[in-house]
């Protein structure tokens, strides 16, 4: 059987990709070879799109990893709220909020309202926005069962 890939002709590079921890470049080499071949790229071009495949491969795993970490709903986006079962929200807020301007300041944010309005799918679309900024991290928490903050027993804290 004949090799098919530019791996299975060169095994020796395909084995120093793996040992870099080069993925993106593995799963893209072949289709990347193709297209540098076929559109008469020079080497820069070839190694500027091989080195994007990469970076991008490695976005979506972090952003992937964060998402599992923060635990959130991968529907509960801001592409997904419904903002008009909910006329009286303040969309200019909405969207200052999902600047994540607050996360930098360090200010907290505490939405609240009427049960069904979409608090929880708000908090999380604004987690789904700070991941795709590339904020290390979000605290959401769907429930605070302690107000005010003097009365819980660690003295302040909001727990959920």
């Amino acid at each position: 059987m004949k090799p098919t890939t530019a791996t299975q002709y060169h095994p020796e590079v395909a084995q120093q990709l793996r040992l870099l921890r080069l993925s993106g470049v593995t799963d893209s080499l072949d289709i990347r070879i193709r297209q540098a071949i076929d559109e008469k790229l020079s080497h820069l071009e070839f190694l500027q799109m091989l080195l994007g495949d990469e970076l991008a491969r490695r976005d979506q795993t972090r952003s992937a990893l964060l998402l599992k970490k923060a635990s959130l709903i991968s529907s509960k986006t801001i592409e997904q709220f419904d903002f008009a079962a909910c006329p009286t929200l303040n969309r200019s807020l909405v969207s200052d909020l999902l600047t994540c301007r607050f996360m930098g300041e360090a200010c907290p944010v505490l939405i609240c309202g009427p049960t069904g309005t979409g608090k929880s799918h708000l908090a999380q679309a604004i987690g789904h926005q700070a991941i795709r900024q590339g904020k290390g991290r979000a605290v959401y928490h769907p429930k605070v069962t302690a107000w005010p903050p003097a009365q819980s027993p660690d003295h302040g804290s909001l727990r959920s």
